[in-house]
């Protein structure tokens, strides 16, 4: 399929994220693929056309995981105790489909995950990505705790 078709294509998921309540639009992604972006309080979730489906990205991000320590020092090594555990979360916490990263933007971390979901369940993808954006900030409040203890 042509990333016009693509384009079209995705007219029906932001329809089915639109009509579950959620203000969805469509958009390139940062490979320049079309995508479907919905950004909401508990995180972002990404549509796009796979090779056998669509191919969902859902994250969760901890923005300003240490705004509130004062002391800049403190604070900056903080951060870099957390960018500095990455790795060992990655190899011990996470699932495949899971990534862990610092995000110099948010000041915090990102836990994303990746999904294949068939065409056939487009409609329960609003759902779908609501239940795994739960259980992303679970796991990334269960992190955050074992990086501040």
């Amino acid at each position: 399929m042509s990333e016009s078709g693509h384009y079209l294509a995705l007219e029906i998921i932001t329809s089915v994220f639109t009509e579950a309540g959620f203000y969805a639009y469509r958009t390139l992604d940062d490979e320049n693929r079309w995508s479907v972006a919905i950004d909401i309080e508990e995180g972002h979730i990404d549509v796009r056309i796979g090779p056998d489906g669509y191919d969902l990205d859902v994250w969760a991000v901890s923005p300003g995981l240490f705004v509130d320590e004062e002391d800049s020092r403190r604070r900056h090594a903080l951060e870099r105790l957390a960018r500095i555990s990455i790795p060992g979360f990655r190899r011990g916490f996470l699932e495949e489909n899971q990534t862990l990263e610092w995000s110099e933007r948010d000041l915090g971390l990102s836990l994303r995950a990746s999904f294949s979901v068939p065409f056939s369940a487009a409609s329960r993808l609003p759902g779908l990505a609501l239940e795994q954006l739960g259980e992303l900030n679970n796991h990334l409040r269960t992190i955050e705790r074992r990086i501040g203890s």
